[in-house]
């Protein structure tokens, strides 16, 4: 059976049920947490929870994506170059020590109203270990599959460039983590991701930058490293010209580096592996004017090899065919997209940015009160 492409409405839809599982497993996992009698049992099962957290968004796509008979754009299953993993592992280095300063400082700044801030860090060997499968595995295949598989594959059909649709994707990426001290870096992490992700049209860039992300954190938080890089940046608070490297410099560097490797990834990945960039038949937005689709520049263009007029005449039918049969999609879509018709994916989108965004003050509050 051919699968369908997501509908700007499935990606958030999916995102947003994820959520809802999982604020379902933190309550049952919290009421088990509360009768642990060891501090070792307490770090295990809580990791373990972690690990149960991420099944719980695969399971949800999983299950979701079958039922619908629908495929994302930047499957797992998109073939990838050598060169994408070279370039995402450099990609990852300059976003990581990049944007670190900017974090540091916004924890700053909530240090001075008051916040601290709250973590969990296994010390036990067994805890450890599982930490490193939670963080450095499971999270980037359960999350990236969430927000960017499903999440950017809905995002792309209703927004016109790139920039909106990773943008909105990092912001419910640092959302969803719940922890203020972490939103800065992890929008950054989740934009860049996301970036990743459309350029190299494969989500599998994006859970390797997530991945070594959280693995480089974790070498930091258990050696001196972490210690050093915290004293160094510690000064930012106090020092206008560390400040200013870190918070602007840095950023800026980074952020044109980035730019540059994606672009160029694209390029690669484009001549190995063309076909996953023809996301056809496909959408692209909705003229709001005279409500018609806009599609890519090269759908149903056959190509002319000086045959004649019948062959441009072909070419041309075989167009206006194919954009009757997207429109006639497009409309079914729309009228089975629920009973929030062609807004679902806006008031999906609603939802969890107000759930999130009352759980993240709340957390906020209790980080002021503790």
């Amino acid at each position: 059976m051919n699968k369908k492409p997501f509908r700007a409405t499935d990606g958030p839809m999916i995102m947003l049920i994820a959520f809802a599982l999982m604020l379902v497993g933190q309550l049952v996992a919290s009421f088990v947490l509360i009768g642990t009698q060891s501090d070792g049992a307490y770090q295990i099962i809580n990791v373990l929870a972690m690990i149960a957290f991420q099944i719980i968004y695969l399971a949800t796509y999983l299950i979701y994506t079958k039922k619908k008979g629908i495929v994302s754009a930047f499957s797992v299953r998109n073939k990838i170059t050598v060169w994408a993993i070279i370039g995402t592992i450099g990609v990852t280095v300059l976003c990581f020590f990049g944007f670190i300063g900017l974090a540091y400082y916004f924890e700053y700044l909530l240090g001075g109203l008051g916040y601290t801030a709250s973590g969990f860090m296994p010390t036990t060997p067994l805890a450890i270990a599982l930490m490193v499968i939670a963080t450095v595995i499971a999270a980037p295949v359960g999350e990236e599959t969430i927000f960017r598989s499903a999440l950017l594959s809905g995002l792309i059909k209703n927004n016109r460039s790139e920039l909106m649709p990773c943008i909105i994707s990092g912001i419910c990426f640092a959302l969803m983590h719940i922890n203020p001290s972490q939103t800065v870096y992890q929008f950054c992490l989740g934009f860049v991701a996301a970036y990743l992700t459309l350029k190299c049209r494969s989500v599998l860039p994006a859970m390797v930058t997530h991945g070594l992300s959280n693995a480089l954190a974790l070498i930091f938080s258990y050696t001196k490293i972490g210690g050093a890089i915290d004293g160094f940046y510690a000064q930012s608070g106090l020092n206008a010209g560390i400040t200013l490297l870190t918070c602007v410099a840095f950023p800026i560097v980074a952020g044109v580096a980035i730019w540059l490797v994606c672009k160029y990834l694209k390029k690669v990945e484009k001549a190995a592996f063309p076909d996953k960039f023809k996301l056809s038949p496909r959408v692209i937005w909705i003229d709001e004017t005279t409500n018609q689709p806009i599609y890519e520049p090269t759908e149903y263009v056959a190509s002319i090899d000086g045959e004649g007029e019948s062959m441009k005449k072909s070419s041309v039918e075989n167009r206006l065919a194919g954009q009757e049969r997207l429109m006639s999609q497009y409309q079914r879509d729309n009228e089975e997209s629920g009973i929030f018709g062609k807004s679902s994916y806006k008031v999906a989108l609603g939802i969890y940015f107000v759930l999130t965004v009352f759980m993240w003050i709340i957390n906020f509050a209790a980080g002021i009160v503790q």
